[in-house]
């Protein structure tokens, strides 16, 4: 039975192939050299060899780390034929304390009182 790969896995050996690479974002690669340079990181280090080299670069650099994992996804993304991910919204914040209605607005506040 063939192995089904999971796209997020795949999406990610990606972004972290072309994370490790020397290719550099301020080169504008095209969508060409960026899947060359996947390729040329995952024959050099394998997938195990590329998430070890991120996760050392976001201990030693986590503060230029982020920056470069958020171009690599979107470059490997878009070099793939992936579609962009519209940004996500904040999560809700279920332990948030609800504000009360004023008084005024409540359906019932005409009742009280009378």
């Amino acid at each position: 039975m063939p192995t089904v790969r999971n796209h997020n896995a795949t999406r990610t050996a990606r972004a972290g192939a072309l994370f490790v690479s020397a290719v550099q974002r301020s080169e504008q690669p095209s969508a060409r050299q960026v899947r060359q340079a996947i390729a040329a990181a995952l024959r050099q280090f394998g997938e195990r060899g590329c998430a070890e080299q991120v996760a050392r670069e976001f201990g030693e650099h986590p503060d230029l780390a982020g920056a470069r994992m958020r171009w690599a996804r979107q470059a490997a993304a878009t070099a793939f034929g992936q579609p962009r991910r519209a940004p996500q919204a904040a999560p809700c914040d279920m332990g948030a304390t609800p504000v009360p209605a004023s008084p005024s607005r409540h359906p019932r506040a005409g009742a009280r009182g009378r």
